[in-house]
């Protein structure tokens, strides 16, 4: 509801809505992932292996899953980068940006019993699809969960449209307050 009330505010603004389907989103994560991990390891990698006290145990659990990969994952990771860039770049020459949510959820609490491995993984289901292509994307908020934790919605653009989006963000938040609220849980613990 959140995400759809920026999406109102940001069509009240001017914007014209239209819904697209962009083909491969689904697998773009997975790419992104794969060399992300993988390049985290070339860099870190003696450390991982032989310092591994170097690193919180959550974020060594993390890390060290790119040694998974062998380099033909990895090759296949970069060709379909490219291929996803194509189909981003065919999605751009129909729409000036891409709205939608940063999260496909409510942020995990931090007690949450899942490592930081699958919580990366749900948390960035969104946003490594942007960053595999290097697009710009913007991350603005939008509201709070029941629960308290900030809730946003992200807007992407083709490759040197940066402008576009800071000035829709701007916009957006011309008309907004959530950019300027603190999180009901952060006021609560400022009165304790």
């Amino acid at each position: 509801a959140a995400v759809r009330a920026a999406a109102a505010n940001l069509e009240n603004l001017g914007a014209v809505l239209e819904d697209v389907t962009v083909e491969g989103a689904e697998h773009a994560h997975a790419w992104a992932q794969t060399i992300i991990y993988s390049d985290v390891c070339a860099v870190h990698g003696d450390r991982l292996v032989n310092h591994p006290e170097q690193f919180s145990a959550t974020v060594h659990e993390r890390m060290v899953t790119g040694m998974d990969y062998t380099g033909v994952d990895y090759a296949r990771a970069m060709r379909s980068r490219e291929a996803w860039r194509i189909t981003l770049r065919a999605v751009f020459d129909h729409v000036d940006m891409v709205l939608m949510p940063t999260m496909p959820g409510e942020p995990p609490a931090l007690d949450d019993s899942r490592s930081l491995l699958a919580a990366t993984h749900d948390a960035t289901r969104f946003t490594y699809g942007g960053a595999l292509a290097g697009v710009p994307s913007l991350s603005l908020p939008c509201g709070f969960t029941h629960a308290g934790l900030p809730i946003g919605v992200m807007l992407e653009a083709a490759w040197g449209k940066d402008p576009l989006l800071l000035r829709a963000g701007y916009a957006y938040q011309s008309v907004t307050d959530w950019h300027q609220r603190r999180p009901p849980l952060l006021n609560a613990d400022s009165n304790a």
